[in-house]
C-alpha cells in the first residue's frame, strides 16, 4: 500500500479537483470503508457526496482505475 499512499499523498496536495477526488476515493478504499470487489456508487451519488461534476468524478474513476485501484467491468468500477 506504500505505492498507493504516495499517490493520495500526491493527489491530495494537487489543486485539480480530479485529483482531490480521486485522493478521496482511494482513502475510502485504503481505510477499509470500500471493500475488494465492491461497486462504486453511480457518478450522480459520488458528485452529491464530492461537491464535484460528474465529469470530474468519472475522470477520477477513470486515473484510480489506469492506477489499478480500481477495474472497470460492464461499464461499472469496482474496487481492485
Amino acid at each position: 500500500m506504500a505505492d498507493t499512499d504516495g499517490l493520495i499523498k500526491e493527489w491530495e496536495a494537487s489543486r485539480y479537483p480530479v485529483h482531490r477526488v480521486a485522493a478521496a476515493i482511494a482513502r475510502k478504499i485504503a481505510s477499509g470503508h470500500m471493500h475488494r470487489y465492491e461497486n462504486l456508487p453511480l457518478n450522480s451519488t459520488l458528485a452529491a457526496e464530492y461537491n464535484a461534476s460528474k465529469r470530474t468524478i468519472s475522470a477520477a474513476k477513470k486515473l484510480l482505475g489506469d492506477h489499478g485501484i480500481l477495474k472497470l467491468k460492464d461499464r461499472r468500477y469496482y474496487v481492485a
